[in-house]
């Protein structure tokens, strides 16, 4: 998780000029970009809009479908990489998960303003 959470900070920048159109500032803007990165990587994820915020719902974790010996930590791993890109993106933004009982079959990401 920790480790995660230092990729996501140290790669966030990067990644969000890759992604035009996406911009640091409002969980609105960064829940635009995590759901342009799930579909970058091939993940289905829906973006609705809550009265607390926007929700990503991730159907599905495409890297981890294949993986006979999913271990729940890998989740964590997950995790904390957005954990990162969101506390890089901004200060004000906290992201609140969770997920099924098999993690590698669905994730929802609530963004919330701190």
């Amino acid at each position: 998780h920790r480790t995660g959470r230092l990729i996501g900070m140290h790669f966030y920048p990067e990644t969000a000029a890759a992604f035009a159109g996406t911009e640091a500032g409002s969980a609105k803007d960064f829940a635009a970009y995590l759901h342009a990165v799930l579909t970058a990587q091939d993940d289905t994820a829906a973006l609705a809009e809550e009265s607390a915020g926007p929700v990503l719902t991730q159907s599905g974790w495409r890297l981890m479908s294949d993986v006979a010996d999913y271990h729940p930590a890998c989740a964590l791993a997950l995790i904390g990489l957005v954990e990162g890109m969101a506390a890089a993106a901004s200060r004000t933004i906290r992201i609140d998960v969770s997920m099924t009982d098999n993690a590698a079959e669905a994730f929802v990401w609530r963004v919330r303003p701190r």
